[in-house]
């Protein structure tokens, strides 16, 4: 049986933290994620930030691709 790896609640805030602070720092969302996902030392951890960083991505590029045929 595949058990999914779940955020527990002392990670939530934990990760949130780390984003706000990067995030107020001036640094941008994309690096941000990338960055909390290297300090990570927890794979699904690493592999959220990532996902989510890939999806950023995407919606900035489908976003670039339909301003520039606009």
């Amino acid at each position: 049986m595949f058990v999914k790896p779940y955020l527990s609640k002392a990670t939530i805030p934990k990760l949130t933290r780390q984003l706000s602070v990067l995030l107020a720092a001036g640094i941008p969302l994309k690096e941000t994620l990338a960055a909390v996902a290297k300090q990570s030392p927890k794979t699904h951890i690493k592999s959220l930030m990532l996902a989510v960083r890939s999806l950023f991505q995407y919606a900035c590029d489908i976003g670039a691709f339909w301003g520039a045929i606009d």
